[in-house]
């Protein structure tokens, strides 16, 4: 194959790629990211504030109660609609946030 043919072909693939990642981020549900960034954000200040000390491989559960009732959120419609019930904070190499979603439909 010419030099051209394969510029060519790998500008039609680099393409296809790039409009299949459009078509996803276009397609996410935006309001429920942004929830999850903004619980995400107030259990990692809960838990700094609280100075809750998680062992290694373990985790916490952060209730969506404890922190309305500690003013880290407000009460929305979304944490209904999306049946969200807590964040688990685990400990690893990194912390990692979890959104946990409980619907019983």
């Amino acid at each position: 194959m010419s030099k051209k043919l394969m510029v060519i072909w790998g500008m039609v693939v680099v393409t296809l790629f790039l409009t299949l990642i459009l078509i996803g981020v276009y397609k996410m549900d935006k309001v429920l990211w942004k929830l999850e960034r903004d619980l995400k954000a107030s259990s990692k200040k809960y838990i700094k504030n609280k100075n809750i000390d998680i062992k290694f491989n373990n985790s916490y559960v952060v209730t969506i109660e404890e922190l309305i009732d500690n003013d880290y959120i407000k009460k929305t419609e979304s944490l209904d609609k999306y049946c969200i019930k807590s964040v688990i904070v685990s400990k690893n190499l990194f912390y990692e946030y979890k959104v946990n979603k409980d619907c019983n439909n």
